[in-house]
């Protein structure tokens, strides 16, 4: 179904089918084609810097499924967006599970009012608020699922927030242990 998107504010649309299902093979295609996320908006402050990117419309891909034991919060990596994570999103979906993807700030279709002021702790703190205002009235579990930098995301943010149920990571960016590539992917 192909349905425009309304804009920032907590209005809903249906997004298009996404284009990367086609990568994957039968039948999980066909089911990741066949699950299209609902484009819902959350307004997002960052509270802990003044100096920060100031108020951010977050786009986040939702398959709600209120009858659904479990939810599942999927986080895409560095340079991806939400739609990256969709057929992974659709395949849970058609699993019974409720999913939430966002776009982080400086990727997809998530508006940022000075893009030059985000930073990594911003990403962190967004993700801690946004767990915390999805887990504030509903008692199902919530899963963190992310890759490469949404998988360090997801375990960073498990941390901070108990309501976490559990986390699953792959490729962890950990730039701890080596300095020089830490310097080259932090801005200053």
């Amino acid at each position: 179904m192909r349905v425009a998107l309304d804009g920032p504010g907590g209005q809903a649309g249906v997004v298009n089918p996404n284009p990367y299902a086609r990568f994957l093979p039968e039948p999980w295609r066909s089911i990741a084609e066949s699950v299209g996320p609902a484009a819902t908006w959350w307004r997002w402050t960052p509270a802990s810097r003044p100096d920060g990117p100031g108020p951010i419309d977050v786009h986040i891909a939702r398959h709600a499924a209120p009858e659904a034991p479990i939810r599942v919060l999927l986080l895409h990596g560095a340079g991806g967006h939400s739609g990256l994570v969709w057929p992974l999103a659709a395949i849970l979906a058609s699993e019974g599970c409720e999913v939430l993807a966002p776009d982080l700030p400086l990727y997809g279709m998530t508006r940022v009012e000075s893009p030059g002021r985000v930073r990594y702790s911003d990403w962190v703190e967004l993700l801690v608020d946004l767990v915390t205002a999805e887990t504030v009235d509903d008692p199902r579990p919530l899963v963190l699922a992310g890759a490469s930098m949404g998988g360090m995301l997801a375990y960073e943010t498990a941390h901070r927030v108990p309501t976490v149920a559990a986390v699953v990571a792959t490729c962890l960016l950990d730039l701890a242990g080596d300095p020089e590539a830490l310097r080259s992917a932090v801005r200053t």
